[in-house]
């Protein structure tokens, strides 16, 4: 027992009851003893992780202790402290509140008189050095409140406080949160910050640790707190998930999948209690946290979520404006209000009540008026305004400037330098950065002790920072050379805010320092999807080093994907001509990687190997050597020479001792596939994508692996086994359960072959599982490309005007597809719903619909004519519909054969050009023949 009660440190405790499988009345005694003894070791591990300053564990280890003492209130107590103490006061309270409805309950007693006096510290208005007191906004306050009650019942709601500087928006948001926090709610508060070469996602990065410190434990088996490691890797560790997610080559991809992870998270923070989040400053908010919160708002209407924006009047941020025009037209619960100036008597009421906790004496009438005509009714002006007369001005500072300036000047050397520190990091400092700035304790405390008592710093989350933007631009502007604290902010920041590095480097004048910092600020921004970030972040990092080869190199990739080909094509050229001649062969044999998967010009990517091949030295590196050889191979693949893509294949494998990465393996796995499926043999395509699969490890984001497994499926398909293809298709939607952006194209795949069974029950219902996917990603190519899915499947299903309608929001929307084939579908739809004059109409459009090869040119002129039988049929004109039925019935024989190579340029043309699996868009001659003989039948029975 004594092992079992006292595990070695580290170890997790033993769950549940000493011996639970004997019922013997001599193991009561044992086990309550065994009982109390894991009651104080949770006591010790409790106060081991609160020594160490890890109060989460802590507040962790006191829940568990409670588990099994519940009854116990000493060890409640400290539970709620600890929870206070790690942030989650919100949790304390209702935690207390449930305590109190335990004794009440179990043994019909109150809470002692130390107890009830812990939980109304819980709920007493918070007193922090340096916050303004609330004046003159209690009719905006009732309105926030009014629909703060309605999001907690369930209907949530986004309000957006606009007004000029200093007005009082932040602190009308800190009151709310804080009424909402001792109603028991639970806050997170970012704030956008505009410092330039901002961090993609910095809002909702501070906002998420605030979550996840404070959420109930994940359920195991949940696996999308790994995504949040994409933001830091901190995140998916306090949820319980601490490996990295498998990256994804496409930054759109990536974006979606951050969004994803992080409505999930928003949905579990609200889902035990109503949650307040609030962006204030949200005209300074980066982009990309502009995008993820346009995301969340929209999907908040029934959770008990209450959104709250504040932004200032002027100067217009478009994308804000374009936010919230946005979430209006698609009706979100949207309430916009407006912080106009607060009156004079609320002015002089504020200007007292902050004089009085400065000054022995209180302000003079005279005074006070001063303030009142100074302030012309904004709080901040007059909280500074009093704050100077308190300190013995003899007027009110002529502007905000000159009021900082004079309580700048009153502080002690250490003190005035903490606060330009403070005004020069930008945003407020964490206690760790705090920590690394170089003084000692001693002087460091008594330098923040000067700063707090000057109003103009405020204590946040264990850091400082300034009470408005507006004073640490004041401060700011009065340091004459910012360089030198540049210098030792550089040091001291946060060692993952690259861009924060980088900034205060290229401040101090060390710019080849910054370029690097730039660079993996880029690659962060690119990691979680925000590629027009990455580009900007890479012009800084160009703009401190421009003869930099590999920056040029990294920047032309960026632009690939952002699809700016000029550009693109320009950082080319200057990265050809600044790299050294060792690195040439890896930079062309890149570029034939992203000629082949992110550009789809093959042309390109084939030169681009060959050169790259042409510029290997004798001692380029084998993974050099392997990438090239891959590249080659997959030029032979496409170009149908089998036995040589085989042998290049073999020989890379050769130069990686066997030992590919998985992604490289993947790569020479589709490659194989492209080659046999390019002879028809789809056989043995599915029989390579069966033996990769049992090779790539499970990552359960990527599945072992989605692409192999989808390809299989369509392979098997081009042969007509659709019961082997669907169970690769099954297999590929449980591989990328996890991964909402890949799935929605399993998805498709596993519907498309249901609907070739006849099986369209099933297929509908996947499809609206589809359809559901679709629109919590929120990426309108996604939800357009999801209704030409379900468009098809409808058609296949007989359901004629579903289909139609279904296919026309395709057409109009940006979808992945062959727009003529599209137009024909619907044409047909609507002939066979008996709209025969739209469907002559969308018939002559399909026409007019530029033709690539992507949509398989040889295949659109038989399906037209079988369209224009079913509306001669429509139209009553037999003959007509048998002349019509007749030609395409010769064109499809006509292709029958060469229907391998017709079924193999299919399938590439929906793989290739419109990124979808093959299934998709397959067109198959016998089954067309054999529709069209069953339609004929029907005319002749007619």
């Amino acid at each position: 027992m004594d092992a079992i009660a006292d595990p070695p440190v580290g170890e997790p405790l033993p769950e549940g009851e000493l011996l639970p499988e004997l019922d013997d009345d001599w193991l009561d005694a044992e086990r309550e003893q065994y009982r109390r003894r894991q009651v104080q070791r949770l006591a010790g591990l409790a106060r081991n992780a609160e020594a160490v300053g890890d109060h989460a564990d802590a507040a962790r280890w006191a829940a568990e202790r409670c588990r099994l003492a519940p009854l116990d209130e000493s060890a409640h107590r400290e539970l709620l402290r600890l929870m206070a103490t790690n942030g989650d006061v919100a949790g304390a309270v209702l935690e207390g509140r449930r305590f109190a409805e335990r004794l009440r309950s179990e043994l019909g007693v109150d809470p002692s008189p130390a107890t009830r006096a812990m939980q109304a510290a819980l709920q007493a208005p918070a007193t922090q050095p340096g916050r303004t007191p609330l004046f003159g906004r209690s009719a905006e306050l009732r309105t926030l409140l009014d629909a703060w009650r309605a999001a907690a019942r369930g209907r949530g709601q986004v309000v957006v406080l606009t007004g000029e500087a200093g007005i009082g928006k932040t602190s009308l948001v800190a009151e709310l949160a804080r009424r909402a926090t001792t109603s028991g709610a639970r806050t997170a508060i970012g704030a956008g910050i505009d410092v330039g070469g901002e961090t993609p996602f910095a809002v909702w990065l501070e906002m998420t640790r605030a979550l996840v410190a404070t959420v109930r434990p994940v359920p195991k088996g949940v696996v999308w707190p790994r995504e949040l490691n994409r933001l830091s890797d901190d995140l998916g560790t306090r949820l319980g998930q601490p490996d990295p997610p498998a990256p994804v080559a496409a930054p759109e991809l990536e974006r979606l999948r951050v969004f994803e992870a992080i409505l999930r998270l928003v949905e579990w923070a609200s889902a035990d209690r109503p949650l307040l989040i609030a962006v204030d400053d949200a005209h300074r908010a980066d982009r990309a946290s502009l995008r993820l919160t346009a995301h969340i708002a929209r999907r908040i209407a029934a959770l008990p979520v209450f959104l709250v924006l504040t932004r200032r009047d002027h100067p217009a941020r478009t994308e804000l404006d374009a936010l919230i025009t946005d979430l209006a037209s698609r009706q979100v619960p949207i309430v916009e209000a407006w912080l106009g100036p607060i009156s004079d008597p609320d002015i002089a009421a504020l200007a007292t009540s902050v004089a009085s906790g400065l000054a022995a004496d209180r302000l003079s009438d005279d005074s006070i008026r001063r303030v009142v005509s100074a302030a012309d009714g904004n709080p901040l002006f007059a909280v500074e305004s009093a704050r100077a007369l308190a300190a013995g001005q003899t007027a009110p500072p002529p502007n905000l400037r000159t009021a900082v300036r004079v309580s700048v000047a009153a502080l002690s050397e250490q003190g005035r330098v903490l606060a330009r520190l403070l005004a020069v990091s930008g945003r407020p400092l964490t206690r760790p950065e705090l920590d690394r700035l170089g003084t000692d304790t001693q002087s460091r405390s008594a330098a923040e002790e000067t700063v707090l008592g000057c109003g103009l710093v405020v204590a946040a989350s264990g850091g400082l920072g300034y009470r408005h933007t507006l004073l640490r631009e004041a401060v700011y502007a009065e340091i004459a050379d910012p360089a030198p604290l540049h210098d030792r902010l550089a040091e001291a920041v946060d060692r993952g805010d690259h861009a924060g590095i980088a900034r205060h480097l290229q401040g101090a004048g060390r710019r080849v320092a910054a370029a690097g910092q730039w660079a993996a600020a880029a690659e962060y921004a690119g990691s979680v999807g925000a590629a027009a970030e990455a580009a900007d972040l890479l012009d800084r990092a160009l703009d401190c080093t421009p003869d930099d080869g590999g920056l040029w190199l990294e920047l032309s990739q960026v632009l690939a994907w952002l699809g700016r080909d000029q550009a693109m094509e320009e950082a080319w050229r200057k990265a050809l001509n600044l790299l050294p001649r060792a690195r040439l062969a890896a930079a062309w044999s890149r570029r034939g990687r992203q000629m082949r998967t992110v550009t789809c010009n093959p042309e390109e990517a084939f030169a681009a190997y060959l050169t790259a091949e042409s510029l290997l030295l004798p001692d380029s590196s084998s993974q050099e050597r392997a990438a090239v050889l891959i590249g080659l191979a997959w030029r032979d693949a496409v170009g149908a020479d089998a036995r040589e893509a085989e042998h290049l294949l073999r020989l890379a494998d050769q130069e990686l001792a066997g030992k590919a990465d998985p992604e490289t393996l993947l790569d020479m796995t589709e490659i194989r596939m492209q080659s046999l499926i390019r002879q028809g043999l789809f056989a043995k395509a599915a029989a390579v994508a069966w033996d990769a699969s049992r090779r790539v490890p499970d990552t359960h984001w990527q599945g072992p692996p989605y692409g192999i497994w989808v390809n299989a499926a369509c392979a098997l398909t081009c042969i007509g086994d659709y019961e082997g293809a669907l169970g690769w298709a099954e297999a590929g939607v449980a591989g990328s359960r996890y991964v909402p952006v890949i799935l929605v194209h399993a998805l498709a795949a596993k519907a498309h072959i249901l609907a070739r069974l006849e099986r369209f029950d099933e297929a509908s219902a996947v499809i609206a599982e589809q359809r559901r996917l679709a629109e919590r990603l929120d990426s309108p190519l996604i939800s357009a490309t999801s209704a030409f899915d379900a468009g098809l499947v409808s058609l296949a299903a007989c359901r004629f005007a579903e289909a139609a309608e279904l296919l026309a929001e395709a057409l109009a929307g940006p979808a992945q597809i062959s727009r003529p084939a599209a137009a024909i579908a619907r044409a047909e739809a609507l002939a066979r719903a008996g709209d025969i004059e739209r469907a002559k109409v969308q018939l002559r459009a399909a026409v007019t619909e530029p033709v690539r090869g992507a949509d398989q040119p040889w295949s659109l002129v038989p399906k037209i004519s079988r369209v224009q039988a079913l509306i001669a049929v429509g139209s009553g004109d037999r003959d007509l519909a048998a002349r019509r039925y007749q030609e395409a019935e010769v064109a499809w024989r006509r292709m029958l054969p060469s229907v391998t190579t017709a079924t193999s340029e299919g399938y590439f043309a929906n793989k290739v050009d419109l990124g979808r699996p093959p299934v998709v868009g397959l067109v198959e001659p016998a089954r067309e023949l054999a529709r069209i003989e069953r339609e004929r039948a029907s005319l002749r029975g007619q």
